[in-house]
């Protein structure tokens, strides 16, 4: 399973990651320019990446974890025999969640075009450098 796994997760760095700014590029569905592109640069993918998003899934998880508490995401195991006992940790689970809803929506709203600028960025930075068109266009005087 681990195997099929890194197998999946190998394909969908490479099909992924130059995807958009293929097509923006070449206005068809670019899977097999971003497969051509993207030889030999997976752990750099990787490595882009992690260094780009890893920061704000960091800060958006600790956010998170001050408002909900450490509690909430550790399971009580000593419950687990008891399913009446697990439907009110449930139901408590729901309400944090409910009554901290608006302030992780407004995070979010906040913090969507940083982390999708991050990430396009990175991949058309990575595009035009791959694909050598990222030759300046000529300025004609008028």
């Amino acid at each position: 399973m681990l195997i099929g796994i890194g197998i999946l997760l190998y394909l969908v760095v490479r099909l992924s990651f130059l995807l958009v700014p293929s097509v923006v590029d070449g206005g068809e569905f670019g899977l097999s320019r971003s497969w051509l592109l993207t030889k030999g640069n997976f752990w750099r993918i990787v490595l882009i990446g992690l260094a780009t998003l890893l920061p704000i899934v960091l800060i958006l998880s600790v956010v998170q974890l001050v408002l909900f508490g450490p509690g909430y995401f550790i399971p009580d195991l000593q419950q687990a025999g008891d399913a009446a006992a697990r439907v009110r940790v449930l139901v408590d689970k729901m309400r944090r969640t409910r009554d901290n809803m608006p302030v992780l929506m407004g995070l979010s709203f906040v913090i969507s075009p940083l982390l999708y600028g991050l990430m396009f960025s990175a991949a058309a930075f990575a595009y035009r450098s791959l694909s050598n068109s990222g030759a300046p266009v000529a300025r004609t005087s008028t």
